[in-house]
């Protein structure tokens, strides 16, 4: 069952019944997922045939998010060197307060983000591993 509070408002689903994908569509699934109490969303316009494929197509799998972030900077002394990587990491994420979102766990990241992370805070040279709180194998809203 699809968690609606994972689903922001902007994603769009699609009712596209006709698709030649729609038993693997991620937009597809959402959309005959939805709550009872759902009366407005985003919607893909249908127009994919066996023809033309629909570039909103999003394969239905579940992937490894991370939630929080919080301890990510535990083996980095350096306070400066602390703040410049936050600094970038809110700068990849959209905002300072998205920063606080993705850290406090209200926000997943997918796994490109988390490999973006690590390969910044490495390239830093730290060379322990990124470690964020938690983990879940869920469908990814982002993309």
């Amino acid at each position: 069952m699809i968690d609606f509070n994972n689903i922001s408002k902007r994603w769009a689903l699609c009712s596209g019944n006709g698709c030649p994908r729609a038993a693997e569509c991620l937009r597809h699934l959402a959309y005959s997922q939805a709550p009872a109490d759902v009366s407005q969303w985003l919607c893909v316009v249908h127009t994919a045939t066996a023809d033309t494929p629909c570039s909103y197509y999003q394969k239905a799998e579940k992937k490894r998010m991370a939630v929080g972030m919080s301890r990510i900077f535990s083996g980095i002394c350096s306070r400066h060197l602390r703040h410049r990587l936050r600094v970038k990491i809110s700068e990849y994420l959209g905002s300072k307060g998205t920063y606080h979102r993705y850290k406090q766990g209200q926000k997943m990241l997918n796994p490109e983000q988390q490999q973006w992370i690590q390969d910044l805070i490495h390239g830093a040279g730290v060379e322990e591993e990124v470690v964020f709180d938690a983990y879940v194998d869920t469908y990814d809203f982002q993309g």
